[in-house]
């Protein structure tokens, strides 16, 4: 069953079912022993105590704004781009949210096709795709330049598995992935990406300037069953867990934005257990303290601001200030770095 994203049957349908973004945070709880065996380590991007806590009873957060407007905004000049670029793929955009079952749903970027008596030899060597292999899912992403040698070995996992769920919620065989990677490390980062969305209306993107700013790379991908045995699995765990209302252990990793996700979600599930608590006195205190101390860091902060304008006012024109004990200097980059003279 196919609906239109962003539609009121979408928006009631997807609350209640495991999407394609989700399917890692599952398999990544549900089949530890089973992803150690393939060697697959990865964080995923949400947990299964979120994704249960949505299914069952349609609580969930809301998907940062900056995030979603950047990642939305840049997709249709991604989609242009690979088809300008690419020779060998075509590719076309959809709205699909696509209903498998009770439980799975997914709504691919888009769709892709091999363009005539054109064969892909997929990222893992495996397989050569052709045109009998039909239609295949489109996915795009975007990252920053610091998480770029992410990609250096193909798609990250938790995409590879979105990916692969959309391949088994489709029922096609291959995909193509695609990622916007900044060539250059941005200083005002949300700056510049709002001027770049800016410029997305203009739609000529070379005139722009938008093509210099960014690396596309892709890759392409077979179905893989071994992966598509992991996420059936995963799905009938956590049905199990939803029939018998058993909530899933807290993410026990390290990555900071999970464990504070859950927080908020079990707040949300329990607020008497929960949510907000009344400090007694030692701890008045302490929220005392910790605003002083706030209050300082930040006075300090600015003074360190002013100091470094100074620094640089200083310089002027030359590379560096040598003192007695200590030198500021531009390194290749022209970021001012203060070190101790030996």
């Amino acid at each position: 069953m196919t609906i239109k994203q962003h539609s009121p049957e979408w928006l009631e349908a997807k609350k209640s079912r495991v999407g394609a973004s989700e399917i890692a945070g599952l398999v990544h709880y549900y089949c530890k022993e089973e992803l150690k065996a393939l060697k697959i380590d990865f964080e995923p991007y949400n947990t299964a105590l979120q994704t249960w806590a949505k299914v069952k009873f349609g609580i969930e957060l809301p998907f940062p704004k900056s995030i979603s407007r950047w990642g939305l905004g840049m997709e249709q000049y991604i989609a242009g781009r690979f088809h300008r670029e690419q020779k060998q793929i075509g590719c076309i955009q959809t709205d699909d949210f696509i209903i498998k079952d009770e439980l799975s749903a997914c709504s691919p970027d888009g769709y892709v096709r091999t363009l005539e008596n054109l064969k892909i030899q997929d990222f893992d060597k495996q397989v050569m795709i052709d045109n009998t292999w039909k239609k295949g899912v489109f996915e795009m992403k975007t990252t920053s330049f610091n998480q770029a040698s992410d990609f250096r070995d193909g798609f990250k996992w938790h995409y590879i598995f979105q990916m692969q769920h959309q391949m088994m919620v489709c029922d096609t065989n291959w995909g193509v992935g695609v990622v916007l990677i900044p060539k250059n490390p941005w200083e005002a980062e949300e700056l510049e990406k709002g001027y770049i969305l800016g410029k997305m209306e203009d739609k000529d993107y070379n005139k722009s300037g938008i093509d210099d700013l960014f690396f596309l790379e892709h890759f392409v991908y077979a179905k893989k069953p071994k992966l598509v045995e992991l996420i059936n699995m995963a799905l009938n765990k956590f049905k199990s867990d939803l029939d018998n209302n058993i909530l899933p252990m807290p993410y026990s990793g390290t990555k900071q934005t999970l464990l504070a996700n859950e927080k908020q979600v079990l707040a949300m599930l329990h607020p008497t257990r929960f949510g907000e608590v009344i400090a007694d006195e030692v701890q008045d205190g302490l929220l005392s303290e910790m605003k002083i101390l706030q209050a300082e860091k930040k006075k300090v902060e600015c003074e360190e601001m002013e100091a470094r304008n100074k620094v640089m006012h200083a310089i002027g024109d030359a590379i560096a200030l040598i003192g007695t004990d200590y030198k500021a200097k531009f390194d290749s980059r022209m970021s001012l770095r203060f070190s101790k003279i030996k």
